[in-house]
């Protein structure tokens, strides 16, 4: 099963003991497209973050989640403020890019990230000669 991940679906999979104690939700895969080695931290580029863009109603301007994203202290939520005019982006004009791919073997659970899940599997083209052989 395949979903977007976003700060709310995050905090559900932390609240639910799923993430590591600092909070890191991991990817599972063997090959992880994005990890790095040779860092001090043995886990790092493991880390399915989150990402997306928002574009604002006010100036149609881009921002990307990590540049504009802010803690609302008194909702106790993050918010995207626009990077051009400083105007709180809705969640509606929000796109999240960053897909995360679960998969549940009885107690264990293993996340993917979407790239990491698609580079798992080959496909190979069909086969030319079949055609020819059924054209005669």
């Amino acid at each position: 099963m395949g979903f977007p991940l976003t700060p709310h679906t995050k905090e559900i999979l932390k609240g639910r003991g799923f993430c590591t104690p600092d909070g890191r939700l991991l990817c599972s895969a063997t090959i992880c497209l994005f990890h790095v080695k040779h860092q001090p931290d043995p886990e790092f580029g493991r880390e399915i973050g989150i990402k997306g863009y928002g574009v604002c109603p006010r100036c149609a301007s881009i921002t990307n989640w990590e540049d504009g994203k802010e803690e609302d202290t008194v909702n106790r939520k993050t918010i995207l403020r626009c990077t051009t005019c400083r105007k709180i982006i809705p969640k509606k004009n929000i796109k999240w890019t960053q897909n995360v791919v679960s998969r549940h073997r009885k107690t264990i659970h293993e996340y993917f990230h979407g790239e990491c899940w698609d580079a798992k599997f080959i496909d190979l083209p069909d086969d030319e000669n079949e055609t020819e052989t059924e054209e005669i």
